[in-house]
Protein backbone atom coordinates (compact mmCIF):
# COMPACT_ATOMS: atom_id res chain seq x y z
CA UNK A 1 0.00 0.00 0.00
CA UNK A 2 2.37 2.96 0.78
CA UNK A 3 4.51 1.44 -2.41
CA UNK A 4 1.09 2.40 -4.12
CA UNK A 5 0.85 5.56 -2.46
CA UNK A 6 4.29 6.46 -3.35
CA UNK A 7 4.25 6.10 -7.10
CA UNK A 8 0.69 7.94 -6.98
CA UNK A 9 3.19 10.90 -5.73
CA UNK A 10 5.62 10.66 -8.17
CA UNK A 11 2.88 10.51 -10.90
CA UNK A 12 1.26 13.22 -9.81
CA UNK A 13 4.76 15.23 -8.64
CA UNK A 14 5.50 14.66 -13.09
CA UNK A 15 2.27 15.45 -14.17
CA UNK A 16 2.76 18.93 -12.02
CA UNK A 17 6.12 19.40 -13.40
CA UNK A 18 5.06 18.54 -16.59
CA UNK A 19 1.76 21.21 -16.56
CA UNK A 20 3.70 24.02 -15.35
CA UNK A 21 6.79 23.63 -18.16
CA UNK A 22 3.70 24.25 -20.68
CA UNK A 23 3.60 27.69 -22.05
CA UNK A 24 0.38 29.65 -22.56
CA UNK A 25 0.29 31.51 -26.08
CA UNK A 26 -2.29 33.07 -28.29
CA UNK A 27 -3.09 33.14 -32.00
CA UNK A 28 -5.88 33.61 -34.28
CA UNK A 29 -8.54 31.49 -34.65
CA UNK A 30 -8.06 32.58 -38.13
CA UNK A 31 -3.71 31.29 -38.35
CA UNK A 32 -5.31 27.96 -36.85
CA UNK A 33 -7.81 27.24 -39.12
CA UNK A 34 -5.62 28.76 -42.02
CA UNK A 35 -3.05 25.76 -41.74
CA UNK A 36 -5.50 23.17 -41.56
CA UNK A 37 -6.94 24.63 -44.42
CA UNK A 38 -3.48 24.56 -46.28
CA UNK A 39 -2.29 20.81 -45.19
CA UNK A 40 -5.72 20.05 -47.38
CA UNK A 41 -5.07 21.91 -49.87
CA UNK A 42 -1.07 20.90 -50.21
CA UNK A 43 -2.39 17.46 -50.07
CA UNK A 44 -5.31 17.69 -52.56
CA UNK A 45 -2.31 19.02 -55.02
CA UNK A 46 0.11 16.83 -53.88
CA UNK A 47 -2.28 13.58 -55.05
CA UNK A 48 -3.27 15.40 -58.80
CA UNK A 49 0.16 16.30 -59.50
CA UNK A 50 1.29 12.70 -58.38
CA UNK A 51 -1.82 11.36 -61.41
CA UNK A 52 -0.19 14.01 -63.54
CA UNK A 53 3.11 12.78 -63.21
CA UNK A 54 2.12 9.04 -63.69
CA UNK A 55 0.41 10.25 -66.82
CA UNK A 56 2.97 12.17 -68.03
CA UNK A 57 0.40 14.73 -68.83
CA UNK A 58 2.33 18.05 -69.37
CA UNK A 59 -0.63 19.86 -69.27
CA UNK A 60 -2.14 18.43 -66.04
CA UNK A 61 1.36 18.91 -64.63
CA UNK A 62 1.45 23.03 -65.61
CA UNK A 63 -2.22 23.08 -63.92
CA UNK A 64 -1.26 21.58 -61.07
CA UNK A 65 2.36 23.33 -60.56
CA UNK A 66 0.81 27.15 -59.51
CA UNK A 67 -1.36 25.45 -57.20
CA UNK A 68 1.43 23.25 -55.48
CA UNK A 69 3.63 26.80 -55.59
CA UNK A 70 1.27 29.20 -53.81
CA UNK A 71 0.45 26.16 -51.30
CA UNK A 72 4.38 25.84 -51.12
CA UNK A 73 5.02 29.53 -50.93
CA UNK A 74 2.22 30.27 -48.01
CA UNK A 75 2.98 27.06 -45.70
CA UNK A 76 6.64 28.20 -45.72
CA UNK A 77 6.28 32.05 -45.34
CA UNK A 78 3.00 31.68 -42.69
CA UNK A 79 4.32 28.52 -40.85
CA UNK A 80 7.10 30.93 -40.06
CA UNK A 81 5.39 34.05 -38.72
CA UNK A 82 3.48 32.01 -36.26
CA UNK A 83 6.52 30.64 -35.37
CA UNK A 84 7.45 34.29 -34.87
CA UNK A 85 4.73 35.38 -33.17
CA UNK A 86 4.87 32.12 -30.59
CA UNK A 87 7.65 33.47 -30.01
CA UNK A 88 6.92 37.04 -29.12
CA UNK A 89 4.02 35.80 -27.06
CA UNK A 90 6.58 33.77 -24.89
CA UNK A 91 9.08 36.19 -24.61
CA UNK A 92 7.59 39.69 -25.54
CA UNK A 93 9.83 42.90 -25.82
CA UNK A 94 8.66 44.20 -22.78
CA UNK A 95 8.70 41.21 -20.58
CA UNK A 96 11.52 42.23 -18.68
CA UNK A 97 10.52 45.85 -18.07
CA UNK A 98 8.89 46.56 -15.16
CA UNK A 99 5.29 45.78 -14.24
CA UNK A 100 2.90 48.44 -12.80
CA UNK A 101 2.25 47.52 -9.55
CA UNK A 102 -1.43 48.12 -9.54
CA UNK A 103 -1.64 45.73 -13.01
CA UNK A 104 -2.26 42.02 -11.61
CA UNK A 105 0.17 39.28 -12.66
CA UNK A 106 -2.50 37.70 -14.90
CA UNK A 107 -4.69 41.25 -16.29
CA UNK A 108 -3.06 40.31 -19.99
CA UNK A 109 -3.72 36.76 -20.00
CA UNK A 110 -7.62 37.08 -18.87
CA UNK A 111 -7.84 40.07 -21.40
CA UNK A 112 -6.75 37.91 -24.67
CA UNK A 113 -8.72 34.97 -22.90
CA UNK A 114 -11.36 37.31 -23.53
CA UNK A 115 -11.37 38.12 -27.01
CA UNK A 116 -13.33 35.51 -29.04
CA UNK A 117 -10.81 36.02 -32.40
CA UNK A 118 -8.35 34.55 -30.18
CA UNK A 119 -7.20 30.80 -30.05
CA UNK A 120 -5.39 29.71 -26.74
CA UNK A 121 -2.94 27.04 -27.05
CA UNK A 122 -0.80 25.67 -24.45
CA UNK A 123 2.36 25.15 -25.71
CA UNK A 124 5.59 22.39 -23.82
CA UNK A 125 9.19 23.71 -25.13
CA UNK A 126 9.98 20.21 -26.88
CA UNK A 127 6.51 21.52 -29.32
CA UNK A 128 8.07 25.02 -29.59
CA UNK A 129 11.17 23.48 -30.93
CA UNK A 130 9.90 21.12 -33.18
CA UNK A 131 7.62 23.78 -34.64
CA UNK A 132 10.70 25.76 -34.96
CA UNK A 133 12.33 23.17 -36.92
CA UNK A 134 9.35 22.57 -39.03
CA UNK A 135 9.39 26.19 -40.19
CA UNK A 136 13.03 25.73 -40.92
CA UNK A 137 12.51 22.78 -43.04
CA UNK A 138 9.94 24.10 -44.56
CA UNK A 139 11.95 27.17 -46.36
CA UNK A 140 14.83 24.99 -46.75
CA UNK A 141 12.26 22.51 -48.77
CA UNK A 142 10.58 25.89 -50.46
CA UNK A 143 14.31 27.46 -51.58
CA UNK A 144 15.01 23.27 -52.73
CA UNK A 145 12.07 23.59 -54.94
CA UNK A 146 12.69 26.81 -56.18
CA UNK A 147 16.05 25.84 -56.79
CA UNK A 148 15.02 22.73 -59.02
CA UNK A 149 12.52 25.67 -60.94
CA UNK A 150 9.41 23.14 -59.74
CA UNK A 151 9.94 20.76 -62.46
CA UNK A 152 8.00 17.93 -62.27
CA UNK A 153 7.56 16.44 -65.35
CA UNK A 154 9.21 12.65 -65.48
CA UNK A 155 11.62 13.81 -68.39
CA UNK A 156 13.59 16.22 -65.89
CA UNK A 157 16.30 15.18 -63.68
CA UNK A 158 14.97 16.54 -60.76
CA UNK A 159 11.46 15.90 -60.82
CA UNK A 160 11.87 13.00 -58.61
CA UNK A 161 13.35 15.05 -56.16
CA UNK A 162 11.57 17.80 -56.11
CA UNK A 163 7.88 15.34 -55.54
CA UNK A 164 9.88 13.98 -52.69
CA UNK A 165 10.24 17.27 -51.95
CA UNK A 166 6.73 18.39 -51.69
CA UNK A 167 6.20 15.03 -49.64
CA UNK A 168 8.15 16.38 -47.25
CA UNK A 169 6.76 19.57 -46.91
CA UNK A 170 3.26 18.17 -46.65
CA UNK A 171 4.31 15.89 -43.13
CA UNK A 172 6.13 18.58 -41.71
CA UNK A 173 3.02 20.39 -42.51
CA UNK A 174 0.56 18.32 -41.09
CA UNK A 175 3.21 17.65 -37.80
CA UNK A 176 2.95 21.56 -37.49
CA UNK A 177 -1.47 21.02 -37.51
CA UNK A 178 -0.63 18.03 -35.32
CA UNK A 179 1.22 20.00 -32.69
CA UNK A 180 -1.10 22.83 -33.01
CA UNK A 181 -4.44 21.33 -32.89
CA UNK A 182 -3.77 18.87 -30.08
CA UNK A 183 -2.61 22.33 -28.13
CA UNK A 184 -5.53 24.38 -28.47
CA UNK A 185 -7.29 24.90 -25.37
CA UNK A 186 -11.35 25.17 -25.40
Amino acid sequence: MRNLLCILFAFALVGTANAQNAETVFITDAEVEWLDKEVLTLSESLKKMQEAVNEEDPNMIAANKTAIIKSVNRLSSNCNIMNEKIETEINPPTKNAIRDLDTPPDYYYNKKKKVEALQELKLSQTNIDVLNQNGYKLKELKDMLKQGDYKFHPKYPQAEANLKGLYQMLDLAKNSNSIIQRSTVD
